[in-house]
Order: C-alpha cells, then sequence, then structure tokens
C-alpha cells in the first residue's frame, strides 16, 4: 500500500472526526474507509479515530480525556444542529439548538437551589460551589484522619 500524504490523512482525519460525530462505531468508520477506497488496514483506521478523538478533546478543554471527547462531540452536533436548521430557516430549532451550546458552555448565570439538608443540625444552602467547596473540606479532614491512624 502507498503511503498516504499529510493533506490526504489531515482530510482522512476530518472525516473520522465527523463519523464520530453523528454516533458512528469503530465498525462503521471500517467499512466507510473501505467504501471510499482508502486501502488502510484497520490499526491506521484506530489511528484516525484516535487523531479525531484528540481533536475533538482539544474542542472540549476539560481534564478528563473521555470527558474531553465527549463534551466536543456534543458541541459540534449541537452546532450542526443550528447550522442545518438556519439553513431551512427552522428558527425555532436552531434557538433551541443555540440555548443548549448556551448551557453547555455555561453562559447562563447559576442557578441558586435553596437546600435545606441537615448535618449536625447546621442547613447547607448556597451555590453548587459553596456546597463543592464544604464537601472538598469534609473530605480533607477524613484523609487527614485516615493518614494519621496509617502511621
Amino acid at each position: 500500500m502507498a503511503k498516504s500524504t499529510n493533506e490526504e490523512v489531515k482530510r482522512r482525519v476530518g472525516e473520522v472526526s465527523n463519523l464520530l460525530i453523528t454516533g458512528q462505531k469503530r465498525h462503521n468508520i471500517v467499512s466507510y474507509a473501505a467504501e471510499k477506497g482508502w486501502k488502510v488496514e484497520a490499526r491506521q483506521i484506530d489511528e484516525y479515530i484516535r487523531r479525531a478523538k484528540r481533536l475533538l478533546s482539544e474542542e472540549g478543554q476539560e481534564s478528563k480525556a473521555s470527558r474531553d471527547v465527549l463534551f466536543g462531540i456534543s458541541l459540534r452536533r449541537i452546532d450542526l444542529l443550528f447550522v442545518k436548521s438556519m439553513a431551512i430557516q427552522d428558527y425555532a430549532r436552531a434557538l433551541a439548538a443555540q440555548k443548549e451550546i448556551n448551557t453547555l458552555l455555561a453562559l447562563y448565570e447559576p442557578q441558586i437551589q435553596k437546600i435545606d439538608h441537615t448535618t449536625k443540625g447546621e442547613k447547607i444552602g448556597g451555590t453548587d460551589e459553596e456546597r463543592l467547596a464544604r464537601l472538598a473540606g469534609i473530605l480533607d479532614t477524613i484523609r487527614d484522619r485516615r493518614d494519621r491512624s496509617d502511621t
């Protein structure tokens, strides 16, 4: 098999990226490559998939790789819905897609929910960030106690 050019590889990785966005699995991508006459082995397809996932994860900008990929795929899917909805002048769907994009990107002000749980008589309320900070403090205390008992 002749070696693919860099430009050809980039194009194929882009195509694989689009296939992942539309929910295609590895076996579908292997079939797609055969139909397109790529003349590459399955392990080369795996490399294309790996590169496509890396591209998608860069869009996600989160710390966990699998979350990055899923975030990037979700964002691209919804963006694709927005573009297609605008193309057919379906403004209601375009607006719904834009709202979902805004939610994914956390562009809205956080909603404060009052939660009245009690722990040792203390009420826990506030924003999600405040509750997470309290939980982090509790976990630190537990870890400190565990570390002291281990020594």
